[in-house]
């Protein structure tokens, strides 16, 4: 039983975030990787580049804490599940 890291990304300032999170690898390579407890939500692409960053919050200037971010590929179209 030997776990193999392949991909790792820090972000830059680093964030510590003390538990909870979430990382989803996309069709398109990029990984959406969620500092839920910052309420932080970067797209990364597979070089490590940051390519969005989005702060979560349920009302102005009050951070969100979700367990988990899962990415919805569009909110304004149909898509058959």
């Amino acid at each position: 039983m030997t776990a193999t890291m392949v991909w790792q990304y820090t972000a830059n300032p680093p964030i510590f975030n003390d538990f909870t999170g979430s990382a989803e690898r996309l069709e398109n390579g990029n990984t959406v990787v969620a500092f839920t407890r910052k309420g932080i939500v970067d797209e990364v692409r597979p070089d490590g580049s940051l390519l969005a960053r989005a702060t979560i919050e349920s009302a102005p200037g009050k951070i969100a804490t979700p367990y988990r971010v899962t990415r919805i590929k569009s909110l304004y179209s149909y898509a058959r599940p």
